[in-house]
């Protein structure tokens, strides 16, 4: 029973170390709800996640296939600039990416920023500190 218990653990833990992480954010006051991926999974492997204000929608730019090695590639993404502010939570610097919608600059949001604090985080769409953070994970 020992045996049986130990091989379940360990194979959960290793779909758990090849999985992603993903956290869904919904905000209670306009109903605002997206999901924000991080990591590799096997479809595809995220790059940058972010809001852009132009476009008034959250963005994600991944490639679509995680397995070619990056010096092979030719849709290699590389930030556009930094930003600076000391009210980021983690990193005091961000990198600006081109928005896949408008070509206009959007900072990214960490990974970090998500699993610090997971309630009354601030909704770009109706201004309002009432966004709700819910952890998952994706393969």
């Amino acid at each position: 029973m020992k045996k049986c218990f130990l091989i379940v653990a360990f194979l959960l833990l290793a779909v758990n170390l090849y999985a992603g992480s993903a956290y869904e954010l919904k905000c209670s006051k306009c109903g605002d709800k997206t999901t924000l991926y991080y990591g590799r999974g096997e479809l595809f492997e995220v790059i940058a996640n972010g809001y852009c204000l132009y476009c008034k929608q959250y963005v994600r730019i991944s490639y679509n296939q995680p397995d070619i090695p990056k010096e092979k590639r030719t849709d290699i993404v590389t930030p556009i600039s930094y930003v600076y502010s000391p009210l980021f939570v983690n990193a005091r610097r961000r990198a600006l990416y081109p928005c896949r919608f408008c070509k206009k600059p959007f900072a990214e949001i960490l990974y970090e920023d998500l699993k610090d604090s997971m309630n009354n985080r601030y909704c770009p769409k109706c201004s309002t500190n009432s966004v709700n953070v819910t952890p998952k994970t994706w393969d």
